[in-house]
């Protein structure tokens, strides 16, 4: 990519798609403002991002999805603004996201999903404002939502489901509002919602069901009102059960 070493800023967007060979983005060093999206996609022998390395805006959305070498986002860490949405998926081999660190707020939606060897959040401390909704999901061997102690709010939703790994929702802990739907499902290995202790508003429904291990509600003490509907179902027993709603008859 030598010949493009010449280029500082893209008005549109960054496309770097399907290229079988690359194995670095060296040649792109120059540039340090994207208009649009950034998008890495499906480029097999891809192990590192340097040569994004000056990046600091991204006026659009972040994506980096099936990299299949990908083990390292380190070369990011200078972008501190992303307009619209992050996403990061289905990296077979990435183990952490530090080189996001940087990033304060996001625009749009997150997306962190399908990442099969990704232990930890580590890489977004950074960040205190979700504009959009917040994804976690498949991502197996997930053990903690530690990374995300410095978000406040949550624009839309806030789903955490089909983490396989995942025992806590510490991590969560700054969260007081979500936008939407406040959905924890599908983890087969939780066995507490602290974590949820600081949220006060829930604008959407409340839905949690199929964590085989939840035995309690505790870490929804807090929220007064939900906005729309509650579902509580196929945990694990609750000790003590929720009481019957006020018009529930036996």
């Amino acid at each position: 990519m030598g010949s493009l070493d010449g280029i500082t800023a893209v008005g549109g967007d960054l496309w770097i798609d399907g290229n079988d060979q690359f194995t670095t983005l060296t040649g792109l060093d120059g540039i340090t403002t994207i208009g649009g999206d950034l998008t890495i996609w499906n480029n097999t022998q891809l192990t590192t991002l340097t040569g994004l390395d000056g990046i600091t805006t991204v006026g659009d959305d972040l994506r980096i999805s099936y990299n299949d070498q990908l083990t390292t986002l380190a070369a990011l860490d200078g972008i501190t603004t992303v307009g619209g949405d992050l996403s990061i998926s289905d990296n077979a081999q990435l183990t952490t996201l530090t080189g996001l660190d940087g990033i304060t707020a996001v625009g749009g939606d997150i997306w962190i999903n399908n990442n099969d060897q990704l232990t930890t959040l580590t890489g977004l401390d950074g960040l205190t404002t979700v504009g959009g909704f917040l994804a976690i999901y498949d991502n197996t061997e997930l053990t903690t939502l530690r990374g995300l102690d410095g978000i406040t709010t949550v624009g839309d939703f806030l789903s955490i489901y089909d983490n396989a790994q995942l025992t806590t929702l510490r991590g969560l802990d700054g969260i007081t509002t979500v936008g939407g739907i406040l959905g924890i499902w599908d983890n087969a290995e939780l066995t507490t919602l602290r974590g949820l202790d600081g949220i006060t508003t829930v604008e959407g429904n409340l839905a949690i069901y199929d964590n085989p291990r939840l035995t309690d509600l505790a870490g929804l003490d807090s929220i007064p009102t939900v906005g729309g509907n509650v579902q509580i179902e196929d945990n694990a027993p609750l000790t003590p059960p929720p009481p019957p709603p006020p018009n529930f008859f036996f």
